[in-house]
């Protein structure tokens, strides 16, 4: 007797919707599952950070005329988590993303914490006199933290967001990408680069897939980006993420 389409019920591994214990879900990024490890946040948090987070909430909050003082103030009474990994929910599989700061990274699988991330680019930002002009451009980064803040309700009053909302950031550090790429003219995304920048915070929602890292002895490491053209994304002019908080 032969028994079919009995695969994933033989399988010894978890079937891909089941739900991982101590596992988080925010009504306002369907796309994302937070994963354990999970800590409090203020452990983790340089002051260095905890500027750079502030300064990322005055962007998101930028059409409220929101100060950074004004930030400051309120996150200090702010519950803050730090979750160890993200699973994105863009396909049956979903990428799952270490924060390389939190928890024990696996040594014995690929590196997996580097992703590809989306950002709007001031093309004029060094010429004052023209009008700012953006454009959404590709980077890629090794992700460090994941940072959930959920602010008290005299804050969400202030910033004119809805009362209990989760706001999640990502803690990054891009990779400075080499001038001399020889493998982007065979038109593949495998992009080399030599060290990574400064700390930078932006929205978990700009992160988009994982990407792979190998070591070249001749070049440094070399970012390996197969997510496709099908997963680029256009900009289609402003469009505030905070709006949804409302």
């Amino acid at each position: 007797m032969c028994v079919y389409n009995v695969v994933h019920e033989l399988s010894l591994c978890l079937p891909p919707s089941s739900k991982v214990h101590g596992s988080f879900q925010s009504l306002l990024y369907p796309n994302h599952i937070f994963l354990p490890p999970k800590g409090p946040g203020w452990e983790c948090i340089t002051s260095g950070l905890m500027t750079s987070i502030c300064a990322a909430l005055v962007t998101r909050f930028n059409s409220k005329n929101i100060k950074i003082g004004t930030v400051r103030k309120h996150i200090k009474n702010a519950h803050i988590e730090m979750w160890g990994r993200v699973k994105l929910m863009d396909s049956e599989e979903g990428d799952t993303i270490w924060a390389s700061c939190v928890g024990m990274v696996p040594q014995d699988s690929r590196d997996a914490t580097y992703v590809r991330y989306l950002a709007l680019v001031d093309v004029y930002a060094r010429l004052k006199k023209f009008k700012p002009k953006f454009e959404m451009r590709t980077f890629y980064s090794q992700l460090e933290h994941i940072i959930l803040i959920r602010f008290s309700d005299d804050a969400c009053q202030e910033f004119q967001i809805q009362m209990g909302s989760d706001i999640i950031l990502a803690s990054i550090r891009r990779c400075k990408l080499d001038k001399d790429q020889p493998l982007e003219a065979l038109g593949l995304h495998f992009h080399y680069y030599s060290n990574l920048g400064r700390h930078e915070v932006i929205g978990i929602e700009s992160i988009k897939c994982l990407v792979g890292r190998v070591k070249d002895g001749g070049h440094g490491w070399v970012v390996m980006d197969c997510s496709g053209s099908l997963a680029r994304e256009l900009y289609e002019g402003d469009n505030d993420f905070e709006n949804d908080l409302r």
